[in-house]
């Protein structure tokens, strides 16, 4: 391959690009191009170069995620030395520490939290206006929730903190203070980018992990609690980065386009759940789905179904409305797992499984899948944890793992369930205000787990679905939703289970 230096830098300059699917994607091909024999040695050494440029903690962090995306790719690529690349870290911070001890498997001392953040903000110093305007702007939210919480918690005056070092940064890079950016992102209503993230997000993103090793620094808060805040301004997560999505599977419902007025959409799917019901043998074979969701049909109207596992006993004559063991079902908490390093993995501890049984009406219920959910904030690739990531309920002690065909889920020495995630017409931008991304996830477990569950709970397996509708008659306007659900494979029959 023969190395054009000119399409190289257009590349580079993707990873600072507004979309941030974009920036994955650039992020992807730089890796692939570390790669290659021919050429990686000059593109992995242009990296760091590009690395060595850049003004922003944040930005210096995206470098490294090419070089772990390239070692993902390829686990015996020949990585360059630890000194070589904390040289090139111009401008270090807590989250690329944390990175660097991904990439070489331990932790490297590198900077030292001083050498991380300007000076301590003065007691005088007023926060810029624009910075306390935007802040939630230019950044998701929660990143004020976070300041605010730890200058109330801990007597600190971190939010200052935070705006002081804003305002070196605005200072060092130039970087103009308007609104303009915001823009770009799309008005309400109106399609707009999921992700968008301009340079003064980055401004602010990095001033963050500044006040971040300040109040580090300062014994103000944990170490560890400062760089589990620095994770969750990671862009990727780098266990789910690895999952390759597929293609929509032919066994999810899938409606056409009604002939006249009537939205004949709701009964397509009601009928091709139903006869998916009727053949799980033939379309799973020794496994069981016992968790689902994605989009089933886009238009004028958007539908979107969920399909949820549940065991299921009958104990008297008053059966429960299909909406109410929904909404029973979605309340229910994710389950924690004892995470390793910054990949979504790690131990999910044994419960015991009667303890997530809830009485509705009549009925006893136990959900067959509960969702997990990263430590980090995916906002590359937000899609691929934006309808949770779904496991068994732990009956015994699981290992949660990722791979390029997604996660696995391990009882002892055995996978017994995988969860996948599919993409169907996926972009970087979203009809109006429209939340749900064109993709969707499942999750099968082996058919000897759910049916050994089963009776050992002297419950029935069956599914626990809803659809929900999204319409507007014209773009720009609002959507209005509704929702209709059934269930499948419930028993009314009052038995004397064991």
């Amino acid at each position: 391959m023969t190395l054009d230096y000119g399409q190289l830098a257009l590349l580079f300059s993707r990873l600072l690009w507004p979309s941030g699917m974009v920036r994955e994607r650039a992020c992807d091909a730089a890796a692939h191009l570390l790669v290659d024999s021919e050429i990686g040695s000059v593109v992995t050494s242009k990296l760091l170069d590009w690395i060595a440029d850049q003004g922003l903690e944040s930005v210096a962090a995206t470098g490294l995620l090419v070089l772990l995306r390239g070692k993902a790719l390829e686990p015996e690529l020949a990585m360059p030395s630890t000194e070589v690349v904390s040289a090139s870290l111009r401008r270090p911070s807590l989250l690329s520490g944390m990175l660097m001890g991904e990439l070489y498997g331990k932790v490297i001392s590198g900077a030292s939290l001083r050498e991380c953040y300007t000076n301590s903000v003065p007691d005088d110093y007023q926060p810029d206006p624009f910075f306390v305007k935007y802040a939630t702007g230019f950044l998701p939210p929660i990143y004020t929730d976070w300041a605010d919480t730890i200058s109330a918690r801990q007597g600190i005056p971190f939010s200052r903190q935070w705006a002081y070092e804003w305002q070196h940064l605005v200072s060092a890079t130039g970087a103009k203070k308007s609104d303009s950016p915001m823009h770009f992102h799309g008005q309400q209503h109106y399609d707009h980018y999921v992700i968008f993230d301009s340079f003064m997000s980055e401004v602010y993103r990095s001033a963050f992990l500044r006040a971040l090793a300040w109040a580090a620094d300062r014994s103000a808060i944990p170490l560890e609690e400062a760089r589990y805040l620095a994770m969750k301004t990671c862009q990727l997560d780098l266990g789910l980065w690895l999952i390759d999505p597929i293609t929509r599977p032919a066994w999810w419902p899938k409606a056409s386009e009604p002939d006249g007025e009537i939205d004949t959409i709701a009964p397509q799917v009601w009928q091709q759940i139903q006869s998916l019901w009727d053949r799980q043998r033939d379309v799973f074979g020794d496994d069981v789905l016992i968790q689902a969701s994605g989009r089933v049909y886009e238009n004028k109207t958007v539908y979107d179904l969920e399909l949820f596992g549940a065991f299921q006993r009958c104990e008297g004559g008053v059966s429960p409305e299909a909406e109410d063991v929904v909404k029973w079902y979605t309340d229910r908490p994710d389950l924690r797992y004892q995470a390793s390093g910054m990949l979504f993995g790690g131990t999910v501890d044994q419960r015991d499984i009667s303890s997530f049984a809830e009485e509705i009406e009549d009925w006893l219920v136990i959900p067959a899948a509960r969702a997990v959910n990263p430590i980090s904030i995916p906002r590359w690739d937000y899609w691929k944890e934006y309808r949770g990531i779904w496991i068994p309920l732990p009956y015994r002690n699981l290992e949660v793992s990722c791979s390029a065909s997604g996660v696995s889920i391990s009882g002892g020495d055995s996978e017994i369930a995988k969860w996948q995630i599919w993409t169907d017409g996926l972009r970087e931008k979203q009809a109006g205000m429209l939340s749900s991304p064109a993709s969707g996830e499942f999750v099968v477990a082996r058919r000897e787990v759910i049916n050994g569950l089963a009776v050992e709970l002297g419950c029935v397996f069956c599914w626990i679905c809803r659809l929900i509708g999204h319409h507007r008659d014209y773009d720009g306007v609002e959507w209005k939703t509704f929702t209709n659900c059934r269930m499948f494979g419930t028993t009314g029959i009052v038995m004397p289970f064991t």
